[in-house]
């Protein structure tokens, strides 16, 4: 890499680090400490996670056709700004409400910073080796939630919720704003350079690349099948895992850990997806995303159907790591996926549609798991359920994208 592409990673991997590690990367800690501070069941406080899904992939949209078109400095710059303020907010609410409106605040703003802004800033400013460095970039998801995580284990049990916000708010903001001002330059694309002497290497064959001579608009997007089984893959495997991801440390709690163990152990989880990101993000580049995704999903699959046979502690917390090895490949994974099969000048755009796809499960699973544990005292059912919708996305991954010559958006589409 350039010194100019390795101060784009750093920069979008410490912003991806602090606005998802102090937001979703830690948000299971949380819910039981709120919901006895404020007197609600877990489903009613775990519905946070899901406005900040639903407000993510609604504002998605926008975000990602304001990286296709304009200045992503200035997207992120915006982001950086206001996500710190809704964390010390979130640390001054009287009550669930307050909270609520934070939430949603948290996930209109989440994109600015988190994989959609990583995807669009990479995929623009990288002509080779494309797939590694969103593996290295995404890393930030787990980088930033092991981080947050052993940092609310230190002052979690002894000073409070309240308290360990205010602390993420004034952490994040001392990352974010030096990372942007400093990492993100304008205009994002290189530099145009001559070409090398000699023979020039053969045009991608078919079924390689999409082509990016013109912009896919959302509706020829919503009319291919391919779409729907690229975005169904994010919408299932990153929905259940932030749905489920709400509940995690207090699934091990139920399974006899307490609240600085369960702390550890999501941190130690979330930073076993580092290595993931970074192997499943080289191997995208040499062997295709398709297979590789789908593999990551059966691996969630069998996590959860792991969990159903009640393993020892010490079991759980090894299957725990296996899903944070996949699961932490699953965004560079995916957006190779849209770059290989709907080139780079739509990649926010596609990325941004994609998003719609998480709201019915990232915006229902984590009350609706919570409602299913507080029905039944287990999260069996939940798991159950979760193994049957993974089903889904891998077939529809092998049937719509077999395969053959990537789409391509009419000559000359312009959004």
């Amino acid at each position: 890499m350039t010194r100019r592409e390795q101060g784009i990673v750093a920069a979008a991997l410490a912003a991806q680090a602090a606005a998802v590690g102090s937001t979703f990367g830690s948000f299971s800690l949380f819910v039981l400490p709120v919901s006895e501070s404020l007197g609600a069941s877990r489903g009613e406080v775990a519905a946070g996670a899901a406005l900040i899904s639903l407000m993510l992939g609604l504002s998605g949209l926008f975000v990602g056709a304001r990286f296709d078109r304009g200045n992503a400095r200035r997207v992120m710059l915006t982001g950086a700004l206001l996500q710190p303020l809704c964390l010390l907010l979130a640390s001054r609410a009287p009550g669930l409400p307050a909270l609520a409106l934070v939430c949603m605040a948290i996930g209109a703003l989440m994109p600015t910073l988190g994989p959609l802004a990583s995807a669009a800033v990479v995929g623009k400013a990288f002509q080779q080796n494309r797939g590694r460095a969103l593996g290295i970039v995404n890393t930030g998801v787990a980088l930033g939630g092991m981080a947050f995580s052993l940092l609310a284990s230190l002052i979690l049990a002894r000073w409070g919720w309240r308290n360990t916000l205010t602390c993420f708010a004034i952490v994040s903001a001392s990352i974010l704003l030096p990372a942007v001002l400093l990492g993100i330059p304008h205009p994002l694309a290189p530099p145009a350079a001559a070409p090398p002497p000699g023979p020039q290497p053969p045009a991608p064959a078919p079924g390689g690349e999409a082509e990016a001579g013109s912009h896919w608009t959302p509706a020829q997007l919503l009319r291919l099948p391919a779409f729907y089984a690229c975005a169904l893959s994010l919408g299932v495997g990153a929905g259940l895992a932030s749905g489920w991801g709400a509940h995690t440390a207090a699934f091990f709690q139920d399974r006899g850990a307490d609240l600085t163990t369960a702390a550890r152990v999501v941190a130690l989880t979330q930073g076993l997806a580092i290595p993931g990101a970074l192997l499943l993000g080289q191997l995208a580049d040499r062997f295709g995303a398709r297979n590789l995704l789908a593999g990551q999903l059966l691996i969630q699959a069998a996590g959860f159907a792991l969990y159903r046979s009640h393993p020892p502690l010490p079991a759980i917390y090894a299957i725990a790591a296996l899903m944070g090895l996949s699961t932490g490949g699953m965004v560079p994974v995916y957006a190779q996926l849209v770059v290989q099969r709907f080139g780079t000048l739509s990649l926010g755009r596609v990325m941004g549609l994609s998003n719609l796809f998480l709201l019915p499960l990232g915006v229902g699973m984590p009350p609706f798991v919570g409602v299913l544990h507080d029905r039944f005292g287990s999260y069996a059912p939940a798991h159950l359920l979760f193994i049957g919708l993974l089903a889904l996305p891998v077939l529809a991954l092998l049937l719509f994208l077999e395969s053959g010559a990537a789409p391509r958006p009419a000559a000359g589409s312009r959004a």
